[in-house]
């Protein structure tokens, strides 16, 4: 899975170095409401999120390395959980790049195959693309959530939700089905809503979820402890 990870980052680097070759030397940079294009620059700005998207996949390399290093010292019990969350962590990471890189490739694929003479014409509706598919990253994460163990990298990671297995386990699938519920009425939104207003109910939508999730742990940690004594 970390080959995936590398993998992934790397080709649209390439892609990039190719595709700018068929790019006028001053593209869009920047769109408005309306998604056509209201800032220029030059083209090799789009370098930019290939290179985040590289350092992206550094930053979760390095919290599995630190992850393996961890399961060298833990009991076997820990390790089983290292490895299933190693797993979750790797699902996530690939997702994260990919929606990223996909942004990116869309709008290079447009500006490579798109006249140069009609730049100014480029509609492009980026903040709808980009919310449709974080829709889909919250939904598939949601789904991942319950499934982490208890740990210190990945997961609904506060006190109350650690306090026990059984708090972490109940806090993580309340709160991977209200990233699902988040997720779906994002998608839903798109169809509705257009460029700003869609990205502003995504982070809403994403903010309800995370609020909602930490008062549900709170409830299950309080229930805990009233349990104990």
């Amino acid at each position: 899975m970390k080959k995936t990870i590398v993998i992934i980052a790397i080709i649209p680097l390439l892609i990039t170095a190719i595709a700018i070759q068929f790019l006028p030397s001053e593209v869009p940079t920047h769109f408005g409401l309306n998604g056509s294009p209201d800032g220029y620059g030059s083209k090799y700005v789009y370098f930019i999120a290939p290179i985040i998207a590289l350092l992206l996949a550094l930053f979760w390399l390095w919290i599995l390395y630190r992850m393996e290093r961890k399961c060298k010292k833990a009991s076997s019990r820990e390790i089983e959980s290292y490895k299933s969350n190693s797993k979750v962590l790797c699902i996530v990471a690939v997702l994260n790049i990919s929606l990223l890189s996909a942004v990116h490739l869309y709008l290079l694929f447009k500006m490579a195959f798109f006249k140069e003479g009609a730049i100014e014409n480029l509609d492009i509706d980026v903040f709808k693309l980009s919310s449709l598919l974080s829709g889909i990253m919250f939904i598939i994460a949601g789904n991942y959530l319950p499934k982490t163990k208890r740990n210190d990298n990945i997961g609904l990671r506060i006190s109350w939700s650690e306090y026990n297995d059984v708090t972490w386990q109940k806090s993580n699938y309340f709160c991977g089905v209200t990233f699902i519920i988040a997720g779906l009425v994002t998608i839903i939104s798109t169809a509705f809503c257009g460029s700003y207003i869609i990205l502003l109910l995504m982070l809403l939508y994403l903010s309800c979820a995370i609020a909602v999730s930490l008062t549900y742990a709170h409830k299950v940690y309080q229930q805990e402890l009233n349990n104990k004594e």
